[in-house]
């Protein structure tokens, strides 16, 4: 417990945005591969105009998630680097969402139901 408690002590409390954005700042600097899905996720994030469905949050584009709000007509994730034209289709099935709001959304559903959406 100790262990635990002064590990902590190193840490900032963040949500799930800030702490996106922090670690996302980092990459992009660091990482060319990073920088090419920065570009990515900017262009997705327009097509949903930059803000967030559930709570109008207007930021980074890093910090939203692509929900599929009906999972049965999921067919790839946006993590899955396909062509653009494809992944455009793909995200006409999706909402966009801060991560935070995306934590609350799958926080009422039971595990096993979101692990077998997942798989």
């Amino acid at each position: 417990f100790e262990s635990m408690v002064s590990e902590l002590d190193k840490c900032d409390l963040l949500c799930y945005n800030c702490h996106r954005k922090i670690h996302t700042l980092y990459y992009n600097d660091n990482h060319r591969q990073q920088r090419f899905r920065k570009r990515r996720k900017e262009r997705a994030a327009k097509l949903f105009n930059n803000k967030c469905l559930d709570c109008g949050l207007v930021d980074d584009p890093c910090v939203y998630d692509f929900h599929h709000p009906d999972a049965s007509q999921k067919d790839f994730s946006f993590r899955d680097y396909r062509p653009w034209e494809e992944t455009k289709k793909e995200l006409q099935k999706c909402v966009m969402i801060c991560v935070n709001c995306h934590r609350r959304r799958h926080a009422n559903k039971p595990l096993q139901n979101f692990y077998d959406q997942k798989i």
